[in-house]
Order: structure tokens, then sequence, then C-alpha cells
């Protein structure tokens, strides 16, 4: 999952960029850091050396087994994901360097376990960063919304946390927002 800077042409470009280095690579079996660092290098020679775009990712590799799943999760300046188990929320705080910044980017992986039931919620900063006249929607809000989805599908969680952004907003999404997640099977 990516999030530019800026809107527009440009920022499609460099949407398209992104996804098709990642498509490319991850094809070339690298892991998930290796990843980041070639959209890195990729966006970097796109750009000339201007750091005037740049944009904040999170990739991870999952490997299912019956007994759940496990994920390799690297986080370039986005916002930390976070897992559902039972009512409770852990938040993975894995430090990494924006994308298409800096030439040596300091990326790293985390290695998470998801039990059968488990979610992993990634998402953009449009869900944290949404405002209204009562402030920021901020992330102590998503943490107590995701709690409440005890037992909720992928679908569920996904479908709630939009309404629940969407409403605070009276309705109008000001923003760009993103969501995935990944549930290990019961």
């Amino acid at each position: 999952m990516a999030d530019v800077c800026g809107k527009g042409p440009q920022a499609a470009a460099l949407t398209a960029l992104i996804r098709h280095t990642v498509h490319a690579e991850v094809g070339h079996g690298f892991a998930p850091a290796d990843v980041l660092r070639r959209v890195n290098t990729a966006m970097l020679r796109h750009q000339g050396g201007s750091r005037a775009r740049f944009a904040t990712m999170v990739h991870a590799a999952m490997t299912v087994d019956p007994d759940g799943a496990t994920i390799t999760l690297v986080n370039g300046g986005h916002p930390p994901a976070l897992v559902l188990r039972g009512d409770r929320v852990e938040s993975l705080a894995v430090p990494g360097t924006l994308v298409g910044v800096y030439p040596d980017p300091h990326l790293t992986e985390l290695e998470v376990r998801l039990a059968p039931g488990d979610s992993l919620l990634l998402y953009t900063d449009g869900v944290t960063e949404a405002r209204s006249p009562d402030g920021f929607y901020g992330p102590d809000r998503l943490v107590d919304l995701l709690a409440s989805f005890r037992d909720a599908s992928p679908d569920v969680i996904a479908d709630g946390i939009l309404d629940a952004v969407s409403d605070f907003q009276d309705g109008r999404l000001r923003d760009d927002v993103a969501l995935l997640v990944a549930q290990a099977q019961r």
C-alpha cells in the first residue's frame, strides 16, 4: 500500500511507477525491504534527483499455513499496521524512511504471526488525519473502533472503518482513504 505526495498527473504517474515496480520486483522473489529499496531507486531515477515527490509505503509478504499466517512487513514512512487479536489491538510500529527521498533508506522488516481469526489492518493517513469540528480522527479512535470488530470478517471491518471515517467528516472524505484487511482463516 502506498500513498504518494501530491495530486494530479504527476502523482498519478508516480503511483503507476510504484505499482509496476512493486509488481516486477515481487515477481523476482525479492524480500519486502528489498522491494521498497528498488521502488526507492526507481523513484529517484524517475525524478532526476528531485525530492519534491515522495511516497509512504507499507509492503508485506504472507505465508499461510494450517495454523494461521506469518507476515513479513516493511514500512517506508507509512502509518503503523494494526493487528486485531480478539478485542485487543496491537500497533506494529516498524521504523522506516519515506520512499523516494534518500538514496539509502532505512528499512526494517518485522515478522508477525496471525493466529486463526486475527486480522491485519493497513491504511493510509486519510483515515487518522480525517478532520471534523472535533479535530482529527486520530490513531486512538481508530484503535478503539478496530477493537470493536471482534470476530468480524475483513469486509465488515473495512466497511465499518470507512463508514466511521466518512461519518466523522459528515459524509465527505477529504483525503484519499485506502484500507486493506487480511485475516487468518479459522
